[in-house]
């Protein structure tokens, strides 16, 4: 699910409720407009938590250290099929926010580097050498202009040096070293 847009419906919830507590009379109370403020409460109370366990780059192996940080066994089966908050409480997930907001931002970092790397794969697969004739001959060839091409292998080299800098490039290592070589 989208968290970003979980936490924001809460906000928005939280800030209706205020209204229409305004409107009630204060001799009056609303039962149900009590009850929906606090579980809207309760909610945005877990906001930091539900932000990073929403985060799109956590994959199982983020996962599992989420849970052995609960002490408890990851569930069997696909992580795709979901995860309930409430069972995430009752593993006391509220307990330990900021450890996991951190593997949540080292999944994010992760996810940064792979798609960079991505990035430079594809440009270099689409890369087109133009070849010209050598001097009138027929059968020898040289490459043609490399301005355009020395500029994107400098720029790639460099952001390739970066990548082998960043405490994320753990897990794509050896393709970063692979293309720095």
């Amino acid at each position: 699910m989208d968290s970003e847009a979980i936490v924001k419906t809460m906000m928005k919830y939280d800030k209706d409720n205020l209204e229409m507590k305004i409107r009630i009379p204060k001799d009056e109370k609303d039962e149900v407009l009590e009850e929906l403020d606090k579980e809207v409460k309760n909610m945005l109370q877990h906001s930091n938590l539900i932000l990073a366990l929403g985060s799109k780059a956590m994959q199982d192996r983020h996962w599992k250290k989420v849970y052995d940080l609960l002490e408890a066994p990851m569930p069997a089966g696909n992580l795709e099929i979901g995860i309930k908050l409430e069972d995430l409480l009752e593993l006391k997930a509220d307990e330990h926010v900021e450890d996991i907001a951190n593997i949540s931002g080292y999944a994010e970092g992760e996810a940064a580097l792979e798609a960079n790397m991505a990035k430079v794969e594809g440009i270099w697969t689409e890369m087109a050498f133009i070849i010209v004739s050598y001097r009138d001959s027929k059968e020898r060839f040289i490459l043609g202009d490399l301005e355009d091409l020395m500029t994107q292998l400098e720029d790639d080299q460099m952001q390739v040096s970066s990548m082998m800098g960043s405490k994320f490039v753990t897990i794509i290592r050896d393709k970063v070293e692979k293309w720095e070589k």
